[in-house]
């Protein structure tokens, strides 16, 4: 008994030795509060304890209240009970993974009292059954080795063998580096760019799964000499971010911890990028309508910008100009959004930087309209759809061409407005997401009314509506449903018109919208409710809406 003892706790020790170095590094971030430190430290020392659990862990640092769970969650973006689980879910894995002990008595070892909680609770963390972990092995490469290859300190058949384990635990990663052959030199680096992005990509491949906490605390682990991960990761934020604004924001903050410790490798460019990733988190609280802390990010991009140095990059200028913009324009700020687009555009085109041109004018038309200025906005997304064609992104494109024929069917360019629907289901085609799908629908149903085609229209709204509602984006739900409404009101069909008023306070009432859209929204809910429509309440509804940017199409352009 003795014996399976010893084997057990030296097992546990050696698996448990990386899990209590991350709680280590966790407790040493710069600035954590005090209380969350101590919850740390103590946790090093008895994670591992049977009968510990987040009641008896505050009790034991002196804590009486949840204030520290509040400041665990913000600072390291898990709870106390999340993060308690979760390193006692990894020491068990690496003991799956490398031990024969059976998955019971592991589960004992690492402080859960009962096998079924913790296998639920692994299931959960792992997608896999404890018993379908045992053949997984845990492969890591030297810290150390990583920093000797971004030195270049690798010999011939170190970076060999380096490149080889990458091969086989990324397979997908950068096919392209596969096919190289190794530089005929006695000590071999791999071209800093491609070597960077490189492991950038397989940094992320191996952490995406994790909890945020672990993917900060990894990331903090990193060091790069180049800006390859904190690109990686703003990218991750911005396509993610389309799917799940909820993730946009979570890789943001990653984003921002990845320059974490690069003092020294940035010199003075590290406050163009911290404000730079400070604006890409503001941006990322805009698209999830939370604009409070928008504002702060911004705030907190505008300090790091304003630290004295030699040299400002103008290219990160530019875009935090148009970030930033994009914000004012979702607060109704117009007068002051159109001055800091028109900056970046200018500095866009200086500097030949088209995909910022190409959003800053989308978003400096969007606060022309909202002021009356519809001449104004119809000019920029004719210029931003021309520089789409030419480069920008799909993304780009598509949302320029759907916003330009919103605007040509309002000033009843027909023709014009059919030709930019038929390029922006061109644009369309290689992003594939079904909200743009939705969206393309909706347009292609205000287009029929233009041409007075009422049942086509009727059916283009119907499935847009549908879509958007099986998506959970009921503003813009709301939005076609009113343009139905509207278009049964045309043909006097006034009960379905009222059906469909009903729904729309029901649909809107999670969203922050400004005060007079809401006023607006009560009056013909109530008229509704009376069956006292008239065409003149819609047609303001439809206005207000309309003038709403968390309901607006060209809101989502950035």
């Amino acid at each position: 008994m003795a014996g399976f003892r010893d084997r057990a706790e030296e097992a546990l020790r050696k698996a448990a030795a990386p899990i209590l170095e991350g709680i280590r590094r966790d407790a040493e971030v710069e600035d954590l509060p005090g209380q969350v430190r101590k919850l740390l430290d103590y946790l090093e020392e008895h994670l591992f304890d049977p009968g510990l659990n987040v009641t008896t862990w505050r009790q034991a640092v002196g804590i009486r209240d949840n204030s520290a769970s509040t400041e665990m969650r913000a600072w390291l973006g898990t709870s106390p009970l999340q993060y308690l689980t979760e390193r006692r879910l990894e020491t068990a894995a690496r003991m799956l993974a490398t031990t024969d002990l059976e998955e019971r008595r592991i589960a004992r070892i690492v402080g859960f009292t009962s096998y079924q909680t913790f296998g639920k609770r692994y299931k959960a963390w792992a997608g896999e059954a404890p018993s379908r972990d045992r053949d997984a092995p845990v492969t890591e490469i030297d810290p150390q080795t990583w920093r000797r290859a971004f030195r270049g300190e690798l010999q011939r058949d170190e970076a060999e063998q380096l490149i080889e384990t990458l091969k086989r635990l990324y397979p997908g990663v950068d096919p392209a580096l596969r096919g190289r052959e190794p530089a005929p030199t006695a000590r071999t680096v791999i071209d800093g760019a491609d070597w960077e992005r490189f492991q950038a990509e397989t940094l992320w491949q191996r952490i995406r799964g994790l909890p945020a906490a672990e993917q900060k605390r990894l990331v903090r682990g990193h060091l790069f000499r180049s800006t390859a991960l904190f690109d990686l990761l703003r990218q991750a934020s911005r396509e993610e971010g389309r799917k799940d604004r909820e993730a946009g924001v979570r890789l943001a903050r990653l984003a921002l911890a990845s320059l974490e410790g690069h003092e020294e490798v940035f010199g003075e460019r590290i406050h163009d990028l911290r404000a730079l990733g400070w604006a890409w988190l503001g941006n990322a609280h805009r698209l999830d309508f939370d604009f409070s802390s928008g504002e702060a990010s911004f705030a907190r991009a505008d300090r790091e910008w304003s630290v004295p140095r030699v040299e400002k990059d103008q290219a990160i200028q530019a875009e935090l100009c148009l970030l930033e913009g994009a914000l004012r324009v979702a607060r109704r700020k117009y007068e002051s959004a159109a001055e800091l687009l028109t900056r970046a555009i200018e500095l866009a085109e200086l500097l030949g930087e088209t995909a910022t041109e190409i959003a800053a004018r989308i978003q400096r038309a969007a606060a022309a309209d909202y002021v009356g200025q519809l001449g104004k906005a119809h000019e920029d997304l004719r210029r931003a759809a021309t520089l789409s064609e030419e480069g920008g992104g799909w993304h780009l494109a598509f949302t320029c061409r759907a916003n330009l024929a919103i605007c040509q069917m309002r000033l009843g360019e027909t023709r014009q407005a059919a030709e930019s629907l038929a390029k922006a289901k061109q644009h369309y085609a290689p992003i594939g997401h079904p909200a743009g799908w939705f969206e393309l629908r909706h347009l292609e149903g205000n287009l029929a009314v233009c041409r007075e085609d009422l049942a086509p229209a009727e059916r283009c709204y119907s499935d847009s509506m549908a879509g958007f509602y099986g998506l959970g984006q009921l503003g813009r739900a709301a939005l076609v449903g009113l343009d139905q409404a509207i278009l049964y009101a045309g043909q006097a069909r006034w009960e379905e018109v009222g059906e469909l008023l009903r729904s729309i306070p029901i649909a809107l009432q999670t969203m922050t919208l400004h005060p007079e859209t809401l006023a607006t929204i009560a009056v013909v809910a109530s008229d509704a409710a009376a069956m006292e429509i008239t065409p003149a309440a819609l047609s303001t509804l439809r206005r207000r809406l309309s003038a709403d940017p968390l309901l607006a199409l060209n809101f989502r352009s950035s």
